[in-house]
Parts: C-alpha cells; sequence; structure tokens
C-alpha cells in the first residue's frame, strides 16, 4: 500500500469529524501542557505533541512506557535483553550503553538521557507529554528525536490520599501504590507518593530452571514538597529511590538451523517454536545465574526547583541530580548450551543546572532565554564468559569443535592439504579432534570497559512575534558545545573475576579464545571528543478561525557522538562515533470542532538526517556503532477525541511513516547473507568478498575480515511500521444515586514491521491489533472503586525483539510480548 493511499482513509475520518453534528453542548476539558515552559492549553501549543493526564493513564489500566506507547502516533517502546529502545517517528538510539537516548526524558524539568534513569517514571504521574520532532531550543539537552515531558503528581492544598492494589491472575502479579498530600503549614504542601510491584510466574515457561519467566520484584518512592516563601518566591524539592531485583526474560528460541534443532534437541531442549517455551539456561560454577537472566540495581534522584516571579516574567532556576547503578547477568548463548555468559555493571552519576526566564510582557511580544550545564561520570563494564571446555558435554566445545573440524577439512581440500587451522596435521580430522582441539581453550573471559566522563553547557533563546492578531512568528537559537572523555579497553580476564591478563599473555596462550571472542586485547586512553553545534527553530502560527490553528516549522538538531564501549578491534577509528544531525519540516493543524465537544490535531513532517548512529550486531558475541549515512523520514500524525455525549468520550490517533535510508552500507548482515559468503564459526571469506549486497570487512586493517556488512540503502529501521492506530472508547453509566459504571475498551493496531536490526524477513513481526478493556465500579463521591483490567484479552501473539543468536548462525531467538492477562485493581481515596 503505497503512502499517498495510506492518508485517504484519514482525510475521510477528518472530514468526518468536522461535520458540525451531534454536538448538543458537550464541552472537553481542556488539555494544559507545558511542552514551551509555559502553561498553555495543548491546541494552542504549535508543535506536534499528545498528551495524557495521570488520572487518565490510572482509568485505561495502563502500567508502563511500553503499553502507553501504543496510544500515541509514531512513538514506540520495546524491552530487550540489553535495554529499552524508545522510538519517536522511527528515529531511535539502539540498545548499547554508551549511545546516547534520541528522545530524550525530562521529569519535572530534570533531564534523564539513560534508558535505566526512566524505569519508574510512570510513579504517581500528573501529565505525560510526548513531543515529536527535535526539540532544538528550549529543553535543558537538545534531543533529535523527539522528547517525554512528564510532570509529577503536584503536592495539594487540601488533604488526600489514595491506596491501590492490584493482583493479576494469571502471572502472580502484584502491585501497591499510593499516596498522601496536603499542607504540612501555612505555606508548604507535601506529597509521599510509593509503589511496589511483583509477578511471581511470567508468560515464557523456562524448563532449564523449572520456573516462569520474567519474574520482577521492584519499588521505588518519591517524596516532595512546595514552599510559597512569599507572594514572588515558590520552592519546589523532590527526592526519589528505586530499587529492582527481576530474573528471567521473555525470550524463546524461534528459528533454529535443522543442524542446531537436532544437536539442541540431543541435548534436551525444547525447539517447538511459538510455544512460549525456552531452554536457556547454564550449570557451569561462573555462568550459572539461577535464571536465564537477573537483573539488580537501584536508583536515586533529587532536584530543587525555584520559580520566582516579576512584573515581567517568571525566574526559573532547577537543579538535579540523577545516578543509578545496577548489574546484570545473562546467558548469553540464548540456548540449553553450557556455553557464554554475559555479565555487565553500569555506574551513571549525573548532575545539571537550569537557569531561564519567561516572560509575561504582554505587547505582542514574548521570549523565553536560558542556560544550562550537566555533567556526568560513567562506567560500564562487560565480561563475556565462554565455556569450551572438552569435559563438558554442554559447554560450546563440542558444536565448535565440529565447526573447526568442517573448516580445517575444507581447507585441507580447497588447498590441497596445504593450508589448515593453526595447530592441527594437514590431513583431514574427525570429530573427536576437533572437540579436543577447541576445548584445549578451557573457560576464557572478554572484558570490556569504558570509563566516560562527560561536559556541555547551552545557551538558547526564543522569542515570538505578533505579526497581526492571528498570525505569530516563533525563532528559536541554540548554542551548545560538549567534551568527552573516555578510556575504553578489552582484555582477557580471569573466568570467575575481573583480573585482567596482559595482551601478551592473552594473545600467546589463547589464540582461538581471541578468534571465538572477536577481539583484539587493546586499550585506547585519553579518548576525547569536543563539539560545538548551533541549532535553531523557525514556526509561523495562524489562527484561521477561533477554534482552527494551524502552524508551519522548520528546525534543525543534532546528537552527540561518543565512544563505543564494545570495541573489539585494536582499532580507535571503531571505538568512536561521530554527531548525527537532522532538518526538519512541519506543517499542522490544531481544531476545536463542534462547539468544543471535538478537538483534532494532526501534522505532516519531512526530516532528513547526516550521521545517524546506528548499533550493529557482528552476528557472533559483539557490537559495533557506526554512522548510517542518511536517512529521509516523512508521514504523517493524527489525535483526536469526541465527546459523544455525557457519558460516552471517544478518542483515537492515527501515524503513518515512510522510513528510508538514502545510504546505509555499514549495516550487519542476516545469517543468510553470512552462509552465502561462506562464513563460519573459525573461518571467514577474504575481506572484500561480495555476495549480492553483503561485504566481508576487515575493520581494524590487519587483512583479516572481522564482520560482515550489508547495503541497507531503501530500507526502512527495525520497529518502524508505516501505519499505527489507536481507538479508545470511554462510557460511564449511573448506577442508582450512588454508583457508576466506567467502561474503557480500546485498540492498538500497529502494522509488519522488522523486529531485528538486520531487517532479517525470517523475524519480520506481521501486522497486528491489541485490544484492552477495563471495567469500573466505583461510588460517585469517588471514595472508592474497584476495577477489571484486561490486557491483550484476545491473546495476541507478538514479536518486541529478535536477535541472531551467538556463536549458532542460522539461528535466532525472540522475545515475545505478554500474552492476555486479567488484573483485578481496588483504590480507596481519602
Amino acid at each position: 500500500m503505497s503512502f499517498t493511499y495510506r492518508l485517504a482513509p484519514m482525510a475521510l475520518a477528518i472530514a468526518a469529524i468536522s461535520t458540525p453534528a451531534l454536538s448538543d453542548g458537550f464541552t472537553l476539558e481542556e488539555v494544559v501542557v507545558t511542552a514551551q515552559k509555559r502553561a498553555e492549553s495543548l491546541q494552542d501549543v504549535p508543535i506536534s505533541v499528545s498528551a495524557m493526564s495521570g488520572e487518565k493513564i490510572a482509568e485505561a489500566g495502563i502500567p508502563g512506557f511500553q503499553d502507553f506507547s501504543a496510544y500515541v502516533p509514531n512513538f514506540n517502546v520495546t524491552s530487550n535483553a540489553i535495554g529499552d529502545v524508545i522510538s519517536i517517528r522511527g528515529i531511535q538510539s539502539g540498545i548499547l550503553a554508551s549511545v546516547e537516548q534520541s528522545v530524550g526524558t525530562f521529569v519535572d524539568g530534570v533531564y534523564r538521557g539513560r534508558g535505566t534513569q526512566s524505569r519508574f517514571s510512570f510513579l504517581d504521574v500528573g501529565t505525560v507529554e510526548v513531543l515529536r520532532g527535535p526539540q532544538s531550543t528550549l529543553f535543558g539537552k537538545n534531543t533529535i528525536g523527539g522528547a517525554l515531558n512528564i510532570t509529577s503528581a503536584a503536592p495539594t492544598e487540601e488533604f488526600e490520599a489514595q491506596l491501590s492494589a492490584l493482583y493479576e491472575l494469571e502471572h502472580e502479579e502484584t502491585e501497591l501504590q499510593g499516596y498522601v498530600s496536603g499542607p504540612l503549614s501555612e505555606n508548604v504542601r507535601g506529597r509521599l507518593a510509593f509503589l511496589t510491584r511483583e509477578m511471581d510466574e511470567g508468560w515464557i515457561e523456562n524448563t532449564y530452571y523449572d520456573q516462569n519467566e520474567p519474574q520482577t520484584d521492584e519499588w521505588a518512592a518519591r517524596g516532595s514538597i512546595e514552599w510559597d516563601v512569599n507572594e514572588n518566591l515558590l520552592i519546589k524539592a523532590k527526592l526519589e529511590h528505586g530499587d529492582w531485583d527481576n530474573h528471567g526474560n521473555a525470550y524463546e528460541q524461534f528459528i533454529l538451523a535443522p543442524s542446531h534443532e537436532a544437536l539442541f534437541a540431543s541435548l534436551g531442549a525444547d525447539i517447538t517454536p511459538e510455544n512460549n517455551v525456552n531452554t536457556m539456561g547454564n550449570s557451569t560454577d561462573g555462568i550459572d545465574y539461577g535464571a536465564s537472566q537477573v537483573f539488580v540495581g537501584d536508583s536515586d534522584e533529587f532536584g530543587i526547583r525555584a520559580d520566582y516571579t516579576l512584573d515581567t516574567g517568571t525566574i526559573t532556576a532547577i537543579y538535579g541530580y540523577s545516578t543509578y547503578e545496577f548489574n546484570r547477568d545473562l546467558d548469553a548463548d540464548f540456548n540449553v548450551m553450557d556455553g557464554i555468559g554475559f555479565e555487565e555493571y553500569e555506574d551513571y552519576e549525573q548532575h545539571s543546572i537550569e537557569l531561564r526566564f519567561v516572560s509575561e510582557l504582554g505587547n505582542g511580544f514574548e521570549y523565553i532565554a536560558g542556560f544550562y550545564y550537566q555533567d556526568s561520570d560513567f562506567t560500564a563494564t562487560a565480561k563475556s564468559n565462554f565455556n569450551v571446555d572438552a569435559t563438558n558435554p554442554l559447554s560450546f566445545a563440542g558444536p565448535a569443535g565440529i565447526a573447526a573440524m568442517t573448516d580445517h577439512n575444507n581447507l585441507i581440500a580447497l588447498t590441497g592439504g596445504a593450508i589448515g587451522l593453526p595447530g592441527l596435521p594437514l590431513a583431514p580430522i574427525d570429530p573427536a579432534t576437533g572437540v579436543a582441539y577447541v576445548g584445549s581453550i578451557g573457560q576464557f573471559t572478554r572484558a570490556a570497559q569504558l570509563e566516560q566522563e562527560t561536559e556541555s553547557w547551552a545557551a538558547f533563546a526564543q522569542g515570538t512575534w505578533d505579526i497581526s492578531e492571528t498570525v505569530r512568528l516563533t525563532v528559536g537559537l541554540r548554542y551548545g558545545e560538549e567534551e568527552k572523555t573516555a578510556m575504553q579497553s578489552v582484555h582477557c580476564a580471569e573466568w570467575d573475576s575481573f583480573n585482567l591478563i596482559d595482551a601478551a599473555t592473552c594473545a600467546s596462550t589463547n589464540p582461538l579464545g581471541l578468534v571465538l571472542g572477536e577481539f583484539t586485547p587493546h586499550t585506547f586512553e585519553n579518548l576525547q571528543r569536543d563539539e560545538e553545534d548551533w541549532t535553531y527553530s523557525v514556526n509561523v502560527q495562524w489562527d484561521v478561525t477561533s477554534d482552527i490553528m494551524a502552524y508551519a516549522t522548520v528546525s534543525t538538531g543534532t546528537k552527540s557522538g561518543g565512544f563505543n564501549n564494545f570495541a573489539l578491534t585494536a582499532s580507535a577509528e571503531e571505538a568512536e562515533f561521530d554527531q548525527e544531525k537532522v532538518k526538519s519540516m512541519e506543517i499542522g493543524a490544531k481544531m476545536t470542532l463542534l462547539d468544543g465537544a471535538a478537538e483534532i490535531n494532526m501534522a505532516l513532517f519531512d526530516m532528513d538526517y547526516d550521521d545517524l548512529q546506528a548499533s550493529i550486531f557482528t552476528g557472533a558475541t559483539g557490537f559495533k556503532v557506526e554512522n548510517a549515512a542518511t536517512a529521509s523520514v516523512r508521514g504523517f500524525e493524527a489525535d483526536g477525541r469526541w465527546q459523544l455525549a455525557e457519558s460516552l468520550m471517544l478518542r483515537g490517533s492515527v501515524g503513518i511513516l515512510d522510513f528510508e535510508f538514502d545510504e546505509y552500507p555499514n549495516a550487519g548482515c542476516t545469517n543468510t547473507q553470512k552462509a552465502a559468503l561462506n562464513f563460519s564459526t573459525f573461518l571467514k571469506p577474504p575481506a572484500g568478498t561480495s555476495v549480492g549486497n553483503a561485504t566481508a570487512v576487515d575493520l581494524d586493517g590487519d587483512g583479516l575480515t572481522d564482520t560482515c556488512e550489508q547495503n541497507l540503502k531503501g530500507g526502512t529501521n527495525a520497529f518502524t511500521p508505516e501505519l499505527t492506530a489507536s481507538l479508545s472508547l470511554e462510557h460511564e453509566l449511573d448506577l442508582g444515586d450512588n454508583l457508576y459504571l466506567r467502561t474503557v475498551l480500546d485498540a492498538n493496531y500497529m502494522d509488519d514491521h522488522h523486529s531485528a536490526q538486520d531487517n532479517d524477513v525470517l523475524a519480520e513481526q506481521a501486522a497486528y491489533t491489541l485490544w484492552n478493556l477495563t471495567l469500573t465500579i466505583g461510588s460517585q463521591d469517588d471514595d472508592w472503586d474497584v476495577s477489571l483490567v484486561g490486557r491483550n484479552i484476545t491473546d495476541e501473539q507478538y514479536i518486541t525483539y529478535s536477535n541472531d543468536m551467538p556463536l549458532f548462525a542460522g539461528s535466532q531467538q525472540v522475545a515475545w510480548g505478554r500474552e492476555a492477562n486479567y488484573a483485578i485493581r481496588g483504590r480507596l481515596r481519602f
């Protein structure tokens, strides 16, 4: 279906909702946002933004970001074994720790640029705003793809409290959350909120450990105060802590090469696809984590904000301190083999200061000017433990030994007995010899580390002129500088510790280990990047009528370059990637219809990206980060709501997206492409060998092939469906004088899309629709309510992420979305 053709149904829908009928005097409640650092009606903000209050999120039973994203056009959040991928209009950051977020998250004005910082962003929410497209001027840290602007629920003038308890039946999930809020003195208000969540039985049966996964155990709490120092000065402060101890993941072996099917079946693996069963685990000391994944960590954040009101405007100062640390242990071979364990540790600390002035002149000209500063320290340590002990039948020695025998015998045949694998006789060998040869590696560890310090600052200003009573011009300009210094290294290490082994000893005693681990021991000291950039935005806003506003915007944006914590070769160039840039054009309209009973907002956009950053899986056990040249992103999005009757509300959204790589010569290869190029465990084709659009590549200039790359020119990005849509119907019925029944039914549609970064068609996700239903009975005075919350009630099975199985070319693993689940929730308000 062409891009133009897909616009036609939406045009008909807009025409239908614009027809002045069925208004009957119903008026929508105004939605107030702070997308432009002022409290404004959503209908007056000339940018593409969607917003939802915390109460509406709770009424619909939306538990977190991944579910919330389905209600917002061209917004997608997916989870994987490394972390969450947040995408707006197809722009995303990949999964490597060292790559900055394309979509920035701001909570109460404090930037959360790393996915782990945002684990508890849905705690006691006031409003969630999704700003699409580059935010080039007003936000503290320039974000190239979009921004999530989240405001916590504020302390109240009067005492109020709420306690909510939820129990989900199928997966034995319990959630308890609540808050207490009110005055602490005449001029001080406080609020305390908390959340605890446990899930004992996930939706994937892990027969290796005889338990259902994932299992979650997490909690968070936030305390906040507001102090009216005097009639001009308001101070807000908050302190937040989060803690999690989660086990297991939602992965399953999905596509297995025939030879792997036989191998895994012989070892007792469940190889039936799409049955929500896996046999992922390890039993060897040092890589046996008791689950397919263990993820343990905690986070803290402190923020203080001062607003000083003058006759001419408001001065705002925000200080933020944010930190987290976590340990993640993962069965990284993703199968029944007792082969690879991955241990990851991150430690992050961030300080930020923002100072701005927002004018209130009232004379046809308003402006915002400010300054932002941020520094951060980041450490990422990643250990990959390879078990190739020939005495262990479940270790990787068996299949790797067979692969070595095949490679060796092929070399003998091709060269007439002149060339074979080092250390083996120049004659064909049998499987036992191959297993013994590889098994001599034993157990070895690859340790990668990045220590990075970042310092950045920016100055920004934006002015709005009333050209006439109906036309306004807004111009924004921002200048920023950023400096990054880092140390990146990869070395051999002792099996069950982080004690490093020097490069010379590693290379001489374990040369086969270096081949399996795809790395050359190295240390890059004093890596440094210095960047400076100007970005701008120009916006024209026209009040066509009192109910229709149209706008057009041209803006630019950037995202910082950085260093690859997983750089494995001896080339310093591989350890560094460059800044990416975008130029965006957007036209849109915001319409209030049917005498205030309906609203619809829409936007057309065209964005051109240069040097787009991409995290690329090498196909075995490593990642690289490269700039993927250029991409064009264009599309349409609309969302709206319609008060059909006093008790009936219709909400809907649609996103249409055309994402195309104009140039992308260095994307990762699929397993099929690697097989065509004769990639194998110990041998790779000569650098430069090509089949179709796939090529064997030497990354570090040593003359040996390091990886395989394909040209994805003309292709699209992962997790980027051409069409997404949602429709929600909310009905409230009075049951006598004391009770009400509220029904919320919604459908979220996602078009077919790639679930792997290499666009492998074998793991392409077909289009699907998720249906959700929430039934609530409560008291008319809102003292209590009880809800039945159903998510994915039609039990749709869908892939949220997929990747090649490390060291088992031709096989893949996938993560499944959560199956049908139903919960009972009760809430008390005081």
